[in-house]
């Protein structure tokens, strides 16, 4: 005999109200968080995580960037050019041991910190700011006024369903998942088009001296370097390291135009 089942959490919704509402613990989420806070507003800040920092912490992205002025002189020093909120975060770090100086990136400089650092300063500046924080909670509804305004949202946390109403929401999610949830319009890259992901790792017992002295202090690997992936061919090339330090070809050179094969050393 086949029995019915329906889902049941017979645990008690929790039911919240605030003046601002933050999802999403990221760096956006934790600025707004904290500066909404300091203006004597009730603020609630949801991270689906069982800890802030997004992609900075989760992600181990471990640059801060956008800080410094781009420019094309290659002698310019670092010019700060964005401030506020980030001046006092970016401190905290200093402060923690876990923020190096400018690191040329390209036409313009980047910090590189350490994640543990990064989440620390979050929860110090979330907790003295008096911000709700609610970990492992993640948004599964919007709540939405009319067609029009977001009310709050509904969500999962490991102490049962919640609800929250705020007078205002700040989709700070990272993908602009409670926009998308009320269906309010969204856009995805410009026409389309985004930034490739990222694959980050971090190495340890690197001997920094020598890559410097081989590579120079750029971050962005010029051809000595290489890693070039062509989507519109189909064709994938490896990486080569050259000057002293070995020779790898991970993938066939297929397609690959005649510049683009003379950077590569093919092993013997």
């Amino acid at each position: 005999m086949n029995v019915l089942r329906t889902p049941t959490d017979r645990r008690a919704p929790i039911a919240l109200e605030t003046d601002i509402l933050v999802v999403g613990g990221g760096a956006a989420g934790v600025a707004a968080a904290v500066t909404a806070a300091r203006q004597g507003l009730r603020v609630v800040l949801l991270e689906r995580y069982g800890f802030c920092g997004g992609g900075a912490v989760a992600g181990l992205s471990g640059t801060i960037c956008g800080m410094y002025e781009a420019s094309n002189d290659p002698n310019a020093r670092p010019n700060q050019i964005v401030h506020g909120f980030l001046d006092e975060f970016v401190q905290h770090l200093s402060d923690r041991g876990g923020l190096t100086p400018p690191v040329r990136y390209g036409k313009t400089f980047t910090r590189v910190h350490d994640p543990l650092a990064w989440r620390e300063t979050a929860d110090l500046l979330l907790r003295d700011a008096g911000v709700q924080v609610l970990l492992h909670t993640v948004v599964t509804e919007a709540l939405v006024e009319g067609s029009e305004r977001i009310d709050g949202i509904v969500a999962y946390t490991k102490e049962g369903p919640l609800s929250v109403r705020a007078r205002v929401t700040i989709d700070a999610s990272g993908d602009a998942d409670v926009v998308a949830m009320a269906g309010l319009p969204t856009f995805v890259g410009q026409d389309g088009r985004v930034q490739n992901p990222t694959m980050i790792f971090r190495l340890g017992g690197v001997d920094v001296e020598k890559f410097l002295s081989a590579y120079g202090p750029d971050s962005i690997m010029g051809p000595e370097v290489l890693l070039f992936n062509d989507f519109e061919r189909g064709a994938v090339f490896g990486a080569v390291w050259r000057s002293g330090l070995g020779t790898l070809r991970r993938r066939p050179l297929i397609g690959a135009p005649p510049t683009l094969k003379r950077l590569f050393i093919h092993p013997p």
